[in-house]
């Protein structure tokens, strides 16, 4: 069996259990309490280390119903591996307990969407899924993922891609698709702010064809817009009608740089 073990405890959140559970109950508690929670078909969290984002990611995981199956679709900022690599059985460990992979959906992807490869080798030294895991686990113990990271794609592939995973993931109702992109990177403050009101306004409307124009144009440096714009579809094509932005901040409000910004985004989309 493979068990993907832990690379980025320790950086990106804390390594040791009990600092890790102190910290993400301080997250849910700092986070209002949602009178009824959300059907969400999708939900977008950042992937950056969770004193930066931790509270964007709660933000949304405690205001929905969480369901036993996550689809997590990942940038792969390396460029290792296939155009999507999955892992199709095992499950990857963190420091409160390992998370298994659905091994049923991940092989059915495989066998059905031709794109989509049983490949380790991207997986083994990216964090865009694995910072997901402890935050998920914590939330509901019993969860499982679905692990994809997805490289840079072109319009016309990652439309065929969205049309054949619209039509698999109509016979399955217990899942959430997560998708994990941090919007700019590396820019001024008051720059951060103009252009990630512009990702976001596209975010909100649920279109994935604005955004991907509003990238190009702005010469915007979010990653993980493919994973994005598939979520969107995915979302839209299984019901969802509107996008909800719960919370968007940026890692100046934790260091104090304001020349050196990256801006983060919890939505969902009910």
């Amino acid at each position: 069996m493979i068990i993907r073990e832990s690379k980025f405890a320790g950086r990106f959140y804390p390594d040791k259990p009990k600092t890790l559970v102190a910290m993400l109950q301080d997250f849910y508690s700092r986070v209002e309490v949602a009178h009824k929670k959300l059907n969400a078909k999708g939900i977008i969290l950042p992937h950056a280390a969770y004193h930066y984002s931790g509270i964007v990611s709660m933000s949304v995981l405690k205001c929905i119903e969480i369901p036993s199956n996550i689809i997590i679709l990942a940038p792969n900022h390396s460029g290792l591996g296939s155009e999507i690599a999955i892992i199709s059985e095992g499950r990857f460990s963190t420091p409160i307990g390992d998370v298994d992979i659905n091994s049923e959906i991940a092989k059915r992807l495989i066998s059905e969407i031709n794109i989509v490869k049983d490949d380790i080798s991207a997986h083994l030294i990216e964090h865009s899924i694995e910072v997901q895991l402890p935050i998920l686990k914590f939330m509901l113990s019993e969860v499982r993922v679905v692990p994809l990271l997805i490289k840079k794609i072109d319009s016309n592939l990652l439309s065929e891609i969205a049309s054949k995973m619209v039509s698999f993931f109509r016979d399955y109702r217990d899942v959430l698709f997560l998708s994990t992109s941090d919007l700019s990177h590396y820019e001024s403050y008051d720059e951060t702010i103009r252009k990630d009101k512009l990702l976001l306004r596209c975010i909100e409307r649920m279109d994935e064809v604005e955004l991907k124009r509003v990238i190009d144009e702005e010469k915007i440096s979010m990653c993980g817009y493919e994973c994005t714009a598939l979520n969107i579809i995915l979302s839209r094509s299984l019901g969802s009608t509107h996008c909800l932005i719960k919370r968007y901040d940026t890692s100046s409000a934790v260091d104090g740089n304001y020349e050196n910004v990256v801006g983060y985004v919890g939505a969902c989309f009910v």
